[in-house]
């Protein structure tokens, strides 16, 4: 909670009221206009230091070009301890050359980039002093003196980089630019909070147009299904129900007829396949219509000419034995049927009325092709239902989104 009070503390004072309403931007310019006058008398002191800083990295760079110009190999003495100073001295040389590129002081600067300057340099020299401390003490064996300068002079760096540190740190810049992070955190968060408000209200939008589009369509084949166009679909489609009926009918009747001699007709057939008795082959390939597919033969033989032929030797054959029927009384009866059946008008009783149901459902199919209310209904029901597809997947992407949103 400190930086919260920290911020009331820095707009409005330790006791103001914290019930005032501001805006993100008005924090931001109270917040650089307190660091600017707290960095005012700050600045006097971070630039003088810089200022000196450029002096000791020139001074230090002296130093370590006096150290890399010194003979350590030449001078009598350990000549394995010369080689590991030499190598030492020649790291140390590189390493320190590299961190006083870094530590050197840009050309012009501000008072943040001071900020952040003194901080990474206090670092690095922290860093490069620990990690070269066996070099230090290794090149130091032999130069000594020279080690000692360079060394003050690195003091003198951290010197003077502390006190410019510490003058930073006087001043509200660190907790400022925490603040500022802060808000910019706060500003993202409602950025993606308005977007996703905004994606919520526009998938609404979308959900609501789709829902007026599916009630149109409804609403169209609805009165599609009421209308006039409908009315006369129905009256067609109910006259081509009732020819269907008739046609079912009337093949009904001619099985039922010809089923009351099925038996003498299949042994006559069984005759006829056999060669015990011979026709006539266009009258045998009638013979095996009338077998197979009643229906179709009749087409052929409207006027059930070449079966009453056919039945006219059945009935020859079953009066004469050559088809034996179980006992007299069925031989009657067989010979019964087959009389009423030579005497049956096949043509107005089943072809004429069979040929009037095709030619009704043929009218009835013509019209039901030209009338286009049907495939509308099954359009608008069509479009209906996708509809109501896309209304489901982007309810579902709202109540996702609703989630997500506070």
């Amino acid at each position: 909670m400190w930086l919260i009070d920290w911020i009331f503390g820095l707009l409005f004072g330790k006791d103001k009221k914290k019930n005032l309403l501001v805006s993100r931007q008005e924090i931001l310019e109270k917040i650089d206009e307190t660091v600017r006058k707290e960095t005012q008398e700050a600045e006097k002191v971070v630039f003088s230091k810089i200022a000196e800083m450029k002096h000791l990295v020139k001074e230090a760079e002296e130093k370590l070009t006096k150290i890399k110009e010194a003979d350590v190999e030449g001078e009598e003495g350990n000549t394995r301890l010369r080689k590991v100073v030499s190598s030492s001295k020649t790291v140390l040389i590189g390493k320190f050359s590299g961190m006083l590129d870094r530590i050197r002081p840009p050309a012009t600067i501000n008072f943040q980039q001071a900020w952040s300057y003194v901080r990474a340099s206090r670092q690095t020299l922290a860093k490069e002093i620990i990690d070269l401390r066996k070099s230090i003490a290794y090149t130091g064996i032999i130069l000594k003196d020279e080690m000692k300068e360079l060394g003050s002079t690195f003091e003198e760096i951290e010197r003077t980089l502390a006190e410019a540190d510490s003058a930073i740190q006087k001043t509200s810049i660190g907790n400022a630019d925490l603040l500022k992070e802060y808000i910019a955190g706060i500003n993202s968060n409602i950025s993606e909070m308005e977007s996703l408000a905004a994606k919520v209200s526009d998938l609404k939008g979308e959900i609501g147009s789709l829902r007026e589009n599916e009630k149109a369509e409804l609403n169209a084949a609805k009165m599609l299904k009421e209308s006039p166009q409908m009315e006369a679909l129905n009256g067609q489609l109910g006259k081509k129900s009732e020819a269907s009926r008739r046609k079912q009918e009337l093949k009904g009747k001619l099985i039922e007829k010809l089923g009351t001699v099925e038996k003498p007709m299949q042994r006559f057939s069984q005759m006829v396949e056999s060669g015990k008795h011979f026709i006539e082959k266009d009258l045998g390939d009638v013979l095996r219509l009338y077998m197979t597919n009643p229906f179709i033969a009749i087409k052929r033989d409207p006027k059930g000419t070449e079966l009453k032929k056919i039945l006219a030797e059945v009935k020859q054959l079953v009066e004469n034995g050559g088809i034996v029927l179980k006992d007299e009384r069925e031989k009657e009866k067989k010979l019964e049927a087959l009389d009423g059946l030579l005497e049956y008008s096949f043509f107005d009783e089943i072809f004429w009325e069979m040929n009037k149901a095709d030619a009704e459902l043929n009218k009835a199919d013509k019209e039901l092709s030209a009338m286009k209310v049907y495939s509308d209904i099954s359009m608008h029901d069509d479009n209906a239902r996708k509809i109501g597809n896309e209304i489901h997947e982007k309810e579902n992407q709202l109540n996702a989104l609703s989630e997500k949103v506070p």
